[in-house]
């Protein structure tokens, strides 16, 4: 779901020039859950904090170049995702380009630090497994959508593919599921 305050204060200080400002707004209201994302997709929380630091980069670099086409929140996915696939398929290993020193980076340090993980339970444990079988796209889709509740449209744009196709996907996923948690017994007769 949108956080009408985040997405306000976004294209308010966008509207005003304040393109730092936009960034703080972005990162602090929406960090926590794009780290979750990163979380989820990556399963490694060094990569996962490798990720977060480009994707802080990038919006603060970048939050200018938001057209508002969208919701601040499918940019900021749109901006995690190509996060993931330069730290994972770039052979990107943690080259300690953080943003230490610098008012981004202490933003991402502190919306790092204030997100913690979630409780897990046996049952959540083992569709998370079901889910690591998945490839990224299709782990992304999936958290987009279903964990975030973000609608076609929102993902179609975090994601740079149409609604449709999109739609199409996740049918198959959702069969792959099922197949999936028969083979792992998860799924009564």
């Amino acid at each position: 779901m949108l956080d009408l305050a985040v997405e306000e204060g976004v294209r308010r200080m966008l509207a005003n020039g304040s393109n730092d400002q936009a960034a703080t707004v972005l990162i602090r209201g929406y960090g926590p859950r794009i780290l979750g994302y990163l979380r989820a997709i990556l399963r490694d929380e060094d990569l996962a904090g490798d990720a977060f630091s480009r994707f802080g980069e990038q919006i603060w670099r970048g939050v200018g170049g938001f057209r508002g086409e969208g919701s601040a929140l499918a940019w900021g996915y749109s901006v995690a995702w190509r996060a993931v696939c330069r730290v994972v398929d770039s052979g990107y290993q943690r080259r300690h380009e953080r943003l230490d020193t610098t008012e981004a980076g202490r933003l991402v340090a502190e919306v790092h630090t204030k997100t913690r993980p979630y409780l897990r339970t046996d049952l959540k444990d083992a569709v998370a497994r079901l889910r690591e079988q998945l490839s990224r796209d299709e782990q992304t889709l999936l958290f987009l959508h279903v964990d975030q509740g973000l609608s076609w449209h929102e993902v179609a744009t975090a994601m740079a593919v149409d609604a449709a196709t999109l739609r199409k996907r996740f049918e198959r996923i959702k069969d792959k599921l099922r197949a999936l948690a028969e083979e792992a017994g998860l799924l009564e007769d």
